[in-house]
């Protein structure tokens, strides 16, 4: 039942003392019952809002004049409960037997007016976010129109000079790089969407830390460089290297807060980028810390408090030139907490900004024993100036039976593979820092080469190093299998190796002609233009190609082939009269057992986890993201070619 918060009072219009007041005013004003009775204008306290008007002066004023006022709002503030009511009033001056009286009655609106003011409320959030979505399509326009212009621009001055190739390769080039900008501002307006309408999901499995980083580190490194910055990782507090995760969007939110750092900061700027591994509350799991540092131009207190905000971009003369759509953060904030993390940042302006984004995960036991038999790698050399480094990894590996012997310089490392090949006990692995003392890193693999072809060209050569476009030429012609970027994690060292030994087989498998050549395809493709890009490029490659323009015709299409027809299905998903799933579902049902084997591949622009998932679930082998990128679509088809 509604709890009665009327107030009615009587007063004598001489002196302002009560002669009737309801039993609930003390309770409801906070003030106490004697002072209210005492002199009514004790509510001196209460204002009308917007106006300088108290209910002491309307009190004051009826008893001059004689007059009725009507007061449509008040507030009235309870400073014991610290609570807010809002009342209609209506004052009156009688005459009577007993003189001159005021009588007051205030009507409890509190309700009403909360839901009026929760209306404003939200219709001034709304006219915020439609003013920050004007100006976003604005900004859009210009962000979008950038590249467009590139594209249709190198797509005209190709035309024009179709007859010198080396000016049509620029030209290509830089129209690829407007395409891959374009694709990347879409993605990201595509990405907000799909957050704000609840439907993102997260793709928990193994992911492993060195390679997360290894793919960050090669792009913020290349574009710190670029500007002539120095980026600085720091992974000493990490214990762990396999997690349980969402690889791709950690990844989205590192790149996002790192690619920042890397605009927001100027030429010969610096960016510290550190990871804290700590105990957590729930077992099993391990709370991480990343944790972003620049001292760049930072941002105005004001902006700070809206940085998380979609279509937000802080305005100034300093940045008004940088490109973005204003969402990355916005999606940052969103993806962080749909992880039950957090984020903060600290920042002021002209010196800088802190990115902090805590994480907790499940941590995975990374023995792997098979592993290293399965390369035959029993033992390995470290070469490198800094111990601690060595012995972080050294710890793991020796779990995991592998004997690991440690070498400061390069002359000390040469007689370590000296002895060992004399005790019949070689170096499986050397792994030589990119810094070491008196020898540069490919004099020491040289020399290692060079040391006895017949035992040491079997020894696998990895090089740890901090700039790879510096030292990558020499080391690979030196004999180095790899490179890998610091700091060396267990995870990439396997990457690294698996990539070796396909590399090797492939090598040894390698056919003189395209791999591609003679190759069948069934493309499933409904738009004219794609289908038209896919069939060229195939048959660029020396494949032939045929299509069906739905899922329906290839569903026939199969029905009335028989094995040999084709080697591989290439499947759009979105289509008329039937989808790629749908299509997938049926070709894989059919009776014919070449049919439910044949490769499916999804080539399709639903880009998404769940999509890739939905593929995998309707019987597909693989999927491919549209714009269609020949190198990997070619790698793909081989997987499955092989086996």
């Amino acid at each position: 039942m509604k709890k009665n918060n009327d107030i009615l009072a009587i007063v004598n219009a001489k002196s302002f003392g009560v002669e009737f007041l309801t039993a609930n005013a003390a309770d409801i004003l906070g003030i106490p019952s004697k002072e209210l009775f005492k002199d009514i204008r004790n509510i001196n306290i209460v204002q009308k809002p917007g106006k300088d008007d108290r209910l002491s002066t309307i009190f004051e004023r009826c008893a001059q004049t004689g007059k009725v006022e009507i007061v449509d709002e008040i507030k009235l503030h309870n400073f014991i409960l610290n609570t807010d009511l809002y009342y209609r009033g209506a004052v009156a001056c009688t005459i009577d037997d007993s003189g001159r009286r005021l009588a007051i009655a205030l009507y409890d609106r509190t309700q009403e007016m909360e839901r009026n003011h929760q209306l404003q409320e939200a219709f001034n959030a709304a006219e915020a976010a439609n003013k920050a979505k004007t100006n976003f399509l604005a900004n859009m326009s210009h962000d979008f129109r950038t590249p467009m212009n590139a594209i249709t621009g190198f797509t005209l001055l190709i035309e024009k000079h179709s007859d010198e190739p080396e000016k049509v390769r620029e030209y290509s080039k830089k129209i690829s790089l407007a395409s891959r900008s374009l694709l990347a501002l879409l993605n990201e307006v595509l990405d907000m969407s799909k957050i704000e309408s609840g439907t993102t999901t997260l793709d928990i499995k193994e992911m492993a830390m060195g390679i997360l980083l290894e793919e960050i580190n090669s792009v913020i490194g290349y574009q710190a460089k670029t500007k002539r910055q120095k980026y600085i990782v720091n992974t000493e507090g990490l214990e762990h290297d396999v997690f349980l995760g969402d690889k791709q969007r950690i990844n989205e939110i590192l790149m996002n807060i790192l690619s920042n750092a890397i605009k927001y900061t100027g030429e010969g700027g610096r960016i510290e980028f550190t990871i804290i591994e700590s105990e957590s509350a729930s077992e099993g799991f391990r709370d991480l810390t990343f944790i972003v540092k620049d001292n760049g131009i930072g941002m105005k207190a004001e902006y700070k408090e809206k940085i998380f905000e979609a279509f937000s971009r802080e305005e100034s003369h300093v940045n008004k030139e940088i490109q973005g759509t204003g969402l990355g953060m916005a999606i940052t904030r969103n993806l962080v907490e749909l992880m039950g993390g957090t984020i903060r940042v600290e920042s002021e302006e002209g010196k800088g900004s802190i990115f902090t984004v805590n994480l907790r995960l499940q941590a995975v036991d990374e023995a792997d024993v098979d592993f290293w038999k399965c390369h035959g790698i029993r033992r390995i050399l470290f070469i490198d100036s800094k111990h601690s480094e060595c012995e972080q990894l050294a710890e793991k590996l020796n779990i995991d039976g592998v004997d690991v012997m440690e070498a400061p310089t390069g002359f000390g490392a040469l007689h370590l593979i000296d002895v060992c090949q004399a005790e019949d006990t070689p170096v499986d692995l050397v792994l030589v820092d990119q810094k070491v003392q008196n020898m540069t890193a490919p004099e020491i693999v040289k020399n290692i080469r060079a040391k006895d072809k017949s035992k040491s060209a079997t020894t696998l050569i990895i090089v740890m190093a901090d700039d790879f476009e510096s030292i990558e030429d020499e080391a690979k012609e030196a004999g180095a299998n790899d490179l890998l970027q610091k700091p060396l994690f267990i995870s990439s060292l396997k990457q690294s190796l698996n990539d070796i030994e396909k590399r090797i087989t492939e090598e040894k498998y390698e056919e003189t002609e395209n791999p591609l050549k003679g190759m069948k395809f069934l493309a499933v493709e409904d738009n004219d233009i794609n289908a038209d890009i896919l069939t060229e490029l195939l048959a660029m490659e020396g494949a032939s190609v045929i299509r069906c323009v739905n899922g329906q015709d290839a569903v026939e299409k199969v029905k009335s082939s028989k094995e040999g027809d084709f080697d591989m299905i290439l499947m759009d998903i979105q289509m008329p009269v039937m989808n790629g799933y749908e299509a997938t579902i049926l070709i894989r049902g059919l009776k014919d057992e070449w049919a439910q084997k044949i490769p499916i591949i999804a080539m399709t622009a639903n880009a998404y986890a769940d999509d890739i998932q939905k593929s995998y679930d309707s019987g597909m082998n693989a999927h491919i993201s549209k714009p269609i990128d020949i190198r990997v679509v070619e790698k793909t088809i081989m997987e499955f070619k092989k086996a």
